[in-house]
């Protein structure tokens, strides 16, 4: 990361906020498309005694350790928590210990096996904390509590009882650079929903049932955080802010909301992409709204936003161009990573076109989705250019979904 910008925030409860914006990164865990750009924080609080750090920041980047000089001299840490072990929220250990080796490192097992693995380094003070534990650290009154797989192993939060604030790490976390450090309860608009749930999506997606356990240990925790702070994104605030948010992850982890059908589609030299301009003329002629998510020749959508789309989508169409007979190796990546992040409620619908060979690309899809577990209404294979047999076929798919979510 060779420019990155950064800045310094106070937020209630004397804690202050290290925004770190990265806007490089294209590609989010060298996978996901991220244009809107991504931040890290980290957040430092003090007692009498000194200074208390919550993460840094990310690997290959001096943005981190230049904020915190800013506002205070690595000498007058005297604590540091590591709620996740990721380079983009761990890099800046060494240099910060390399600072100050007299600072006590708290966090996982785990985490301290990572830290001589990823930097080479021991720390001469740690603290290896198990679930549940309360302490006195550096004059402040802690509660630590594992959250295994949200999204990694040594996933931990911390809470401070003393500020009434809860930090969290990834979980809660967002892509994008919001303008505003904190929001309030209620106060979530749509983009930034969105952005909430994409991340949820692609980076937390493949571990459901964890986010499950993890939501009902901090229920019956008896938490009540005024104000709750992730690793990415805007911190939050509000009497209810915790419940709130738990309730958007169950509901995301259960894919109990519902939103806009999907359609998504390969094509080569058009004959999907004429299958795909039917499809939304049904579509608007049975009042389904959807989104469509296209990749051709000209041009691709992000798989990122693809995935996410499809978190509340009750049916999903996914129409396959045949490619060495057999399914687009397009669609091939889209449906694998559809069976890591998505629940396996989905309704799909399959479309095959080719030109010779029959229908492979079609009953390929058929097989793997099956596999997975998800339900697959029925394939339609199109020899190339769509005939109104097949728009019929279509229709007719559509309206015994239609009528079986009716019934």
């Amino acid at each position: 990361m060779s420019r990155v910008e950064w800045t310094v925030s106070r937020l209630p409860k004397d804690i202050t906020m290290i925004r770190i914006y990265d806007k490089e990164t294209q590609y989010f865990e060298a996978l996901w498309e991220i244009p809107e750009g991504i931040e890290y924080n980290s957040y430092l609080m003090f007692t009498e005694e000194g200074g208390i750090l919550i993460d840094t920041g990310p690997k290959d980047s001096s943005a981190f350790m230049e904020a915190l000089r800013s506002i205070a001299s690595p000498s007058d840490i005297k604590a540091i928590v590591v709620n996740h072990m990721e380079p983009d929220h761990s890099g800046a250990l060494r240099e910060l210990l390399d600072s100050n080796k007299e600072i006590k490192v708290v966090s996982h097992p785990l985490s301290f096996k990572l830290m001589e693995s990823f930097y080479s380094i021991s720390p001469r003070f740690k603290l290896e904390v198990k679930d549940g534990a309360e302490m006195q650290l550096a004059g402040e009154s802690v509660k630590f509590f594992q959250l295994p797989w949200l999204h990694w192993p040594e996933t931990i939060v911390t809470y401070s009882k003393s500020r009434s604030a809860l930090f969290t790490g990834d979980i809660f976390g967002a892509y994008s650079l919001p303008k505003d450090p904190l929001i309030g309860s209620m106060q979530l608009d749509p983009d930034y929903l969105w952005s909430m749930k994409k991340y949820f999506v692609n980076v937390i997606g493949a571990y459901r049932s964890n986010v499950l356990n993890a939501v009902k240990k901090l229920r019956d925790s008896n938490l009540s955080p005024e104000i709750v702070l992730p690793a990415h994104g805007s911190a939050f605030s509000g009497n209810r802010i915790l419940e709130e948010l738990l309730s958007l992850y169950e509901s995301w982890a259960t894919c109990s909301e519902r939103g806009k059908n999907v359609i998504a589609f390969t094509s080569m030299y058009g004959f999907s992409e004429e299958v795909s301009r039917e499809l939304i003329h049904i579509f608007e002629e049975m009042g389904l709204e959807y989104r469509i998510f296209s990749f051709t020749s000209k041009g691709r959508e992000a798989f990122s936003d693809t995935i996410a789309a499809m978190q509340d989508a009750p049916l999903i169409v996914l129409i396959s161009s045949t490619y060495e007979n057999s399914t687009h190796p397009l669609m091939n990546y889209l449906v694998s990573l559809m069976e890591k992040k998505l629940c396996k409620d989905k309704n799909i619908l399959v479309i095959g076109t080719y030109g010779w060979g029959g229908g492979v690309a079609a009953s390929s899809l058929v097989e793997t989705l099956t596999k997975a577990g998800f339900r697959v209404l029925g394939s339609i294979s199109v020899r190339s250019t769509i005939t109104s047999n097949d728009k019929l076929l279509i229709r007719e798919a559509l309206e015994k979904q239609l009528h079986q979510k009716a019934a």
